[in-house]
């Protein structure tokens, strides 16, 4: 023992004396520890190498181990076959899931930014299958199946509304030119359809027989409540996915050196059996790693270029001359639109159609409210995308002002739509009995299914810009670019793949249908069909026609900003319908609230015929005391969850630091290691 001992305080002293000058006291307590333990261990190899003099321990401990360690063998052994089952099921859903491999496809060809679109395209279209399956079951199928009662007779007004139903008569044409025309105006036939509010005008259905057995649907308040239900379960849907979107987002957190290492050595999947899909995960693996050192050298440049003070201000400076040309842009198109609504309603008052030629006038006319929306939201977009050059942001950020931007264009446009509207129709004095528009206004009987034409004219018109632009645009300029040798358009090069303008289009059309479902209640079923069309005519974009970013970016990034954007939407889109069915009067020749001062007044007519305890519990549940102690519990709780995402923002910052400064640490120890391996060598 005491050569042993002599040994390693010899050994100690040499090393202190050998580093004592080059390396911290930390690190040599660090290395001595560590040469310690390995001379320990080298000596108890030496003295008993087969570990005869170890102590063995009692029987009856030597049982409980053999016990214990059974129990242990079948806990793994269960808790291996549930990750198997957990794998199985995994990719028996990714087999399943909808257009899996056409996303992959895609992101080998244009990378994660451009795919995250066709995600949240996705998404879309479940959350309208859910939508279409509320108002189809609920709206549609009871008038289908069932014949709508008329109101009662002992009602004061039913004389008034039954003069007012037979006053709102809509001319059906045999002409077939006037009926393809109807189709895109939402006229004639397609103006008394299950589309439009205004086909819907009973006061409810009775299922069964009246002398024995049935029940009376209130179909007002069953119509009412699934406009309702389409509000809500688009709100729970769109926080649950940008709770999982704002998560991925912090766990990409910021790009380090030690991103580059994980990415690098531990990215790939070495699962893959198939060559195709290799070659697909690889040009994935280039495209992120090219979008994070692509911002990184941008931010390198543009530091260099911005040491100077007179370049931070000229560069300030012109920030601000862009967002005032951008205000002036939003707010010329806000007056452009104003304007040609109000021209186009004043003037189809004014004009009667007599010959073909002035239908097809017509025709233009009640849509040029329309085509001017579509036009602004597609030229405006390309202009703010120039100017943003100009401003030097890294492209993430340039994707996110750049969809501020537009969204902030197009949704102030079908306000200024529905405000033009409110305007013109609805507010317009004076009106007649049946609240029809008569003298100077616009003639309208059914005010909710004259909003509802006009947002059907905007689906129509949006839905040919998207298509007509993929086949009129951007495959003539891929074909151009590929077989001309003129220099202007080897310049100009195939059309890429514009990430803010195609999610816009997305957010733009689903504002049309939250918009319009209280008015158009298949306005969800449209967007479907719409959707599916949308995803494989862009598929074929990006796969065919479109060039790849040429800076790319991280889709988990922006993924969460893209459903910030379509929560701002809705909310924007749910004050209109809010407001029509709170505070404007419905027309009284037509749809299924006539009869009624507010469309919302028919949830306490139908409580009043609930028993008395009902009615008690609903006047409590909506008295101001616990409406104002339920909005304060949701601030607190608002409070609450802020305060724990700042310290847990805190506390991921500490730990990624923490890690960070242990792996120096550990790095800086190896290399000690290594240093004083070889001069003992030496």
């Amino acid at each position: 023992m005491n050569r042993i001992g002599h040994s390693d305080m010899a050994s100690t002293k040499s090393y202190d004396g050998t580093t004592k000058e080059s390396a911290s006291p930390v690190s040599n307590t660090y290395i001595s520890e560590a040469r310690l333990r390995r001379k320990s261990m080298m000596v108890t190899e030496k003295r008993d190498p087969l570990g005869l003099f170890h102590k063995t321990p009692p029987l009856s401990k030597r049982i409980s181990d053999l016990h214990n360690s059974g129990k242990g063998e079948s806990y793994e052994k269960h808790s291996r076959r549930w990750i198997k089952c957990k794998l199985a099921c995994k990719n028996i859903s990714q087999t399943l899931e909808l257009w899996g491999g056409n996303l992959r496809s895609i992101e080998g060809h244009q990378g994660t930014g451009v795919v995250s679109f066709f995600v949240l395209l996705r998404w879309l279209f479940g959350l309208n299958i859910v939508l279409c399956l509320i108002t189809f079951f609920f709206v549609n199928v009871p008038v289908i199946f069932f014949n709508e009662e008329v109101y009662s007779t002992s009602l004061p007004a039913y004389s008034l509304l039954q003069t007012c139903t037979d006053n709102y008569n809509v001319t059906l044409s045999s002409d077939p030119l006037q009926q393809f025309l109807d189709f895109f105006l939402g006229t004639g036939w397609m103006e008394k359809s299950y589309l439009f509010y205004g086909f819907y005008t009973g006061s409810g259905i009775y299922v069964g027989d009246k002398s024995t057995v049935g029940f009376f649907y209130n179909f007002p308040l069953v119509y009412l409540l699934a406009v309702v239900g389409c509000m809500l379960i688009s709100v729970f849907m769109m926080a649950n996915h940008s709770v999982s979107a704002f998560r991925k987002s912090l766990l990409s957190g910021e790009v380090t050196n030690m991103e580059y290492v994980t990415m690098i050595f531990c990215g790939w999947d070495y699962s893959l059996s198939d060559e195709r899909n290799a070659q697909i995960k690889s040009r994935n693996f280039k495209y992120v790693l090219n979008s994070d050192i692509q911002d990184q050298k941008f931010l390198r440049q543009r530091d260099a270029k911005m040491k100077s003070c007179g370049s931070r201000c000229g560069l300030y400076m012109i920030r601000i001359l862009v967002n005032v040309f951008v205000i002036i842009c939003l707010a010329g198109a806000a007056c452009s639109i104003y304007y040609t609504s109000v021209f186009s309603s004043e003037w189809t008052a004014k004009n009667t159609v007599a010959g073909g030629t002035d239908r097809i006038l017509v025709f233009i006319v009640e849509f040029l409210p329309s085509i001017v929306i579509t036009v602004l939201n597609a030229v405006l977009p390309l202009v703010f995308e120039l100017v943003i050059q100009l401003e030097h942001y890294t492209q993430e950020f340039v994707i996110k002002l750049s969809l501020l931007r537009t969204v902030f264009l197009k949704l102030s446009s079908l306000i200024i739509l529905v405000i033009s509207i409110y305007q013109g129709v609805i507010s317009c004095e004076p009106k007649d009995a049946c609240r029809s528009t008569i003298d100077t206004c616009p003639n309208v009987t059914c005010w909710e299914t004259y909003v509802g034409q006009e947002l059907y004219k905007l689906v129509i018109i949006d839905f040919v810009v998207i298509v007509g632009k993929v086949f009129i645009v951007e495959f003539p300029r891929r074909l151009l670019a590929n077989k001309c040798s003129w220099r202007v358009i080897k310049w100009l090069g195939p059309a890429e793949f514009e990430i803010p303008v195609n999610v816009l289009d997305l957010v733009y059309g689903q504002s049309i249908c939250w918009l319009g479902f209280y008015f158009a209640p298949l306005f969800p079923a449209i967007y479907v069909i719409k959707l599916i069309v949308i995803f494989y005519t862009k598929m074929l974009s990006a796969l065919y026609a479109c060039a790849p970013p040429n800076r790319p970016y991280r889709a988990a990034r922006t993924n969460s900003f893209f459903m910030i954007v379509l929560i701002l939407a809705f909310f924007l889109c749910c004050f209109p319908v809010i407001y029509s069915i709170a505070n404007v009067e419905p027309s009284h020749g037509c749809g299924t609230f006539r009869g009624t001062l507010f469309p919302y007044t028919v949830i306490p007519d139908s409580i009043a015929t609930l028993p008395n305890v009902a009615q008690q519990a609903y006047n409590i549940l909506t008295s101001p005391a616990v409406t104002a102690s339920f909005i304060i519990i949701l601030l607190l709780l608002l409070y609450f969850c802020s305060n724990m995402r700042v310290a847990y923002q805190k506390r991921n910052k500490i730990l990624r630091n923490k890690f960070e400064m242990e792996s120096r640490d550990r790095q800086y120890i190896l290399n000690q290691l290594k240093r004083e391996t070889g001069k003992n060598r030496v």
